[in-house]
């Protein structure tokens, strides 16, 4: 099985290295590896035409323009991606060197496949170990579902639509939903095999902060699922928003 790696990056030259050496340290190498950069830096240029050197595997790098999100530019190359299956990492995430042999493992009997990871924060880690698969539990909160620990094929993710490029946030677990809604077959490594730093993620979405922000991209969120869950989850949805609302 063939792997093509679709890294976004947005002004983070240190932290995308350690996640391309990351990539580079896989136990089974992907064939390719697209950096998608929406600053058009000379910093990540170089770093790329660093790794090009080494040759094991394709490293492109892509100048997005900034013309469209992050999601949206994920979606769009995903289609010259010449591999049968597509891994996502983001510029502040890092793999176990056995992520890539492990998907490689389960996906002869599963389309998309997620890792329980480690949530670091200040260099501690703690195990997130993904429990809650139903559709129903992840409505309200995400349980699991991030890019970084996502491996899907490539035509699956096509089935899917993609990522749903017109959601301000939760768009990875918005995957998740699509996935289990189409009945897609989905596996889970039950290694934490991939480290999500959360403390990189409060410093790189200023907007986590703006209560404002939260709230539109939680009623956009809604919106698309008001109508295909119960009344009860419909009322939890609304008090939920509510509280959002107090909290301007």
């Amino acid at each position: 099985m063939n792997f093509s790696v679709l890294i976004r990056t947005h002004n983070r030259h240190h932290s995308l290295k350690l996640a391309l050496d990351s990539v580079l340290r896989q136990k089974y190498l992907p064939r390719e590896v697209f950096v998608l950069d929406d600053l058009n830096q000379d910093t990540v240029k170089k770093l790329i035409n660093d790794f090009k050197k080494k040759k094991e595997i394709s490293f492109q790098y892509i100048n997005t323009r900034n013309e469209f999100n992050s999601l949206k530019n994920l979606n769009l190359i995903s289609t010259k991606c010449s591999s049968e299956y597509l891994a996502f990492l983001d510029d502040d995430d890092t793999w176990h060197e056995k992520y890539l042999d492990e998907a490689n493992k389960l996906l002869k009997n599963f389309d998309i496949i997620y890792s329980n990871y480690y949530e670091v924060i200040n260099n501690v880690k703690r195990n997130f170990y993904i429990k809650k698969k139903k559709f129903k539990e992840n409505i309200l909160s995400n349980n699991g579902y991030i890019i970084s620990n996502l491996v899907v094929k490539k035509k699956t993710f096509h089935d899917l639509e993609c990522f749903d490029h017109t959601l301000n946030s939760s768009a990875d677990k918005d995957f998740y939903l699509k996935a289990i809604k189409k009945n897609k077959p989905v596996g889970f490594i039950n290694k934490f095999y991939v480290n999500y730093f959360i403390d990189r993620l409060d410093m790189k979405h200023n907007w986590s902060n703006d209560k404002k922000k939260i709230l539109i991209a939680t009623i956009f969120f809604y919106k698309k699922y008001f109508f295909k869950i119960g009344i009860i989850l419909n009322i939890r949805m609304i008090l939920k928003i509510i509280k959002l609302i107090l909290k301007l």
